[in-house]
């Protein structure tokens, strides 16, 4: 219910910031029906995507698997740590790769350092067509997409639009609102509420698929759980992987709980 109310009222927000209190009249009269209509579509959405970052392997991403934890016993045999981007450049992983996105990197860092690529672009906006307009044009779209990327590197140590307003409002603005202003030319205030909606929903993904691959890791271990999870989801490993500077604080954030925030004491007050 508090996030349904702050939804209410970050939608009225946009709108006092597009066009002033006079458009709101006539638009809060369609607001609960329409934000019933995108909670439901949002529903839908974070089904398919719980569904997806909960997947189990196939026969051939067993396999595979089985073969790394071939190789890391190998090393450990030969007294050698290997790394997880060491791992994932190795020839089983990136064929893996390249066979199952018609790609051709040469090592781990290249597929990371594409993220998002033209693939999960792609990927995503099959996904946010759940919930976005259908009307929604190509310009659009792009900018929901760069919008989207930003949030989910943002909300990756727990920041959410409930416990960091001022700054989730600040990306909205500059990130979302004033980039599809410029592409509304009108019927711009009936999509205030969606776009507050919408956007603060994205903040939830990495926290999604972390508690997906917390699951793993409870059920078989670090190590393997940590593979699986880069068989089964390989383009979300590889993106959630690109927001961090290093393997070992990547791996640090998967196998630790996540850190859902505390709103800050100025935030509280108002």
């Amino acid at each position: 219910m508090k996030k349904q109310i702050f939804f209410i009222l970050l939608g009225l927000g946009i709108l006092l910031l597009i066009g002033g209190a006079v458009v709101i009249v006539p638009v809060i009269k369609n607001m609960y029906t329409e934000m019933g209509e995108i909670i439901d579509r949002q529903a839908e959405y974070k089904r398919n995507l719980r569904q997806y970052a909960f997947e189990d392997l196939n026969v051939k991403q067993e396999a595979l698997l089985t073969r790394l934890l071939t190789i890391i016993e190998e090393n450990e045999s030969n007294q050698e740590t290997i790394s997880l981007d060491a791992i994932f450049s190795t020839d089983e992983y990136l064929s893996y790769i390249n066979t199952e996105y018609n790609t051709e990197y040469t090592d781990y860092l290249s597929y990371i350092n594409s993220m998002p690529n033209k693939s999960h672009r792609m990927v995503l906006y099959d996904r946010l067509k759940t919930v976005l307009d259908a009307e929604t044009s190509e310009e659009e779209k792009d900018i929901w997409l760069d919008f989207y990327y930003t949030v989910r590197d943002w909300s990756k140590k727990g920041k959410s639009e409930l416990n960091n307003r001022k700054e989730f409002q600040e990306i909205l603005t500059k990130d979302l609102v004033e980039p599809l202003m410029k592409h509304s030319a009108s019927g711009f205030s009936v999509k205030s509420v969606q776009m507050g909606l919408i956007s603060a929903m994205m903040t939830g993904d990495s926290e999604l698929f972390h508690r997906a691959w917390q699951s793993r890791i409870r059920t078989k271990g670090e190590e393997e759980g940590i593979l699986f999870c880069a068989i089964v989801t390989p383009d979300e490993f590889a993106l959630m992987r690109s927001f961090f500077d290093d393997d070992v604080s990547f791996k640090k954030w998967i196998i630790e709980p996540f850190e859902i925030l505390e709103p800050v004491e100025s935030e509280v007050e108002k």
